[in-house]
């Protein structure tokens, strides 16, 4: 705690003009959104892709079905990859990376 301040009553930030998913357009609203950011990256390998998801469903779900959606896709293309995800559940984010 030397060189750190105390942070309580430090107001939330809630502001999102320079939140990096905001301003790169990477917030899906629903499935569709999530189908259009797989199909846009997932063109060559390796490829990944980084989104918030912003709508009412577990993000467990939304990883499951997002995973399936990418091995499809893999097999359709023919490709034999290796998949990584992470998801952090407080910030709504999940990240896919295939090599």
């Amino acid at each position: 705690m030397r060189d750190h301040a105390d942070f309580r009553g430090v107001p939330e930030c809630t502001g999102t003009e320079e939140n990096y998913f905001d301003s790169n357009k990477y917030v899906a609203k629903n499935r569709d959104n999530i189908v259009q950011f797989i199909e846009t990256n997932f063109k060559t390998f390796p490829a990944s892709v980084y989104c918030r998801i912003d709508f009412d469903e577990p993000l467990e779900d939304i990883v499951n079905w997002m995973q399936d959606l990418i091995m499809k896709k893999m097999m359709v293309m023919q490709k034999r990859a290796i998949l990584y995800s992470s998801m952090n559940l407080h910030a709504g984010t999940v990240i896919f990376y295939v090599k």
